[in-house]
């Protein structure tokens, strides 16, 4: 595997392919290949094979080996390792592992279960080497976050009637009656391999009476029966479920429609923002990560 323009990024370190690195990059293992399948199937009986049943992927593992050679800083490049590999205080969340490989960044959420550092025969000149594991419980791969927004719509009028042209297709004449509408609509796309949850941010004001992001064409909606006070931030959060208005203050309760859209790997989908009471001016964002196997 040539890993020449190849980097690993974990907690601000970045281990390279390039010759000469710091922190160099020898192998890197799990992270293009599809991770482990898992099958819940019976076997049949007194026939041959088992009963067909769908694919699950298992999480991911990543792992990596590489080496940093430098009689000067050893002591110092040690450190960074191994403060860059220390379990995390409490145990938090997963942590961001970007991989750029291939021409492509993606970035897996996981946590640090090995590291080794080897103090061989270099160890004195300053070299080792070392390996570094890791697991992603969410097997996918994201790529950077991609966002659109709308209002509520607002009805505005906007429609124009061409009366004549040049015949080269300019407009020289027309009826102007104003601004265009706000739909209050948006496409949300995934040019991801995989399906992949949406992140809602709504900013408020919203009415007591809330709101419903509706998905076009079909029955399904989130809709939330609570107000939202202007200068905060409602996040609907399609991976996780969670309901929170400024990052702590659980609104789940109000969240009485949970149809929690989906957008299928190389589609879109179309979502209406729509007012339950008085439109206040609330604004809606749809945030995605596209996802890759």
């Amino acid at each position: 595997m040539d890993l020449s323009t190849t980097t690993v990024t974990w907690r601000g370190l970045t281990f390279s392919g390039v010759h000469g690195a710091p922190f160099g990059l020898s192998t890197l293992e799990g992270w293009s290949d599809l991770p482990p399948a898992r099958r819940d199937t019976e076997p049949r009986q007194q026939a041959h094979g088992r009963f067909d049943g769908p694919v699950w992927s298992d999480e991911r593992t990543i792992i990596i080996t590489g080496s940093t050679y430098s009689a000067e800083e050893r002591d110092a490049r040690l450190l960074a390792l191994e403060s860059a590999a220390a379990w995390p205080s409490g145990q938090g969340s997963t942590e961001e592992l970007v991989v750029t490989h291939g021409g492509r960044t993606l970035t897996a959420f996981a946590r640090l279960t090995r590291f080794k550092p080897t103090f061989g025969g270099a160890w004195a000149s300053g070299g080792f080497p070392y390996a570094i594991e890791w697991v992603a419980p969410d097997p996918l791969r994201y790529s950077p976050p991609m966002s659109v927004a709308t209002t509520f719509p607002v009805l505005r009028g906007g429609l124009e009637y061409d009366l004549y042209t040049d015949g080269a297709g300019t407009d020289l004449g027309y009826l102007d009656y104003g601004e265009a509408s706000d739909t209050g609509r948006i496409v949300v796309s995934n040019p991801g391999s995989a399906a992949v949850p949406i992140l809602f941010q709504v900013e408020g004001p919203v009415d007591p009476s809330g709101f419903d992001i509706a998905q076009v064409d079909s029955d399904r909606r989130l809709r939330f029966s609570g107000p939202v006070s202007a200068g905060s931030v409602l996040v609907l959060d399609g991976a996780t479920g969670n309901v929170l208005i400024d990052g702590s203050a659980d609104r789940g309760g109000l969240l009485t429609y949970r149809d929690w859209p989906l957008i299928p790997p190389g589609g879109s989908i179309e979502l209406a923002f729509i007012p339950l009471g008085v439109d206040l001016g609330a604004r809606l964002t749809a945030v995605v990560r596209p996802g890759s196997w």
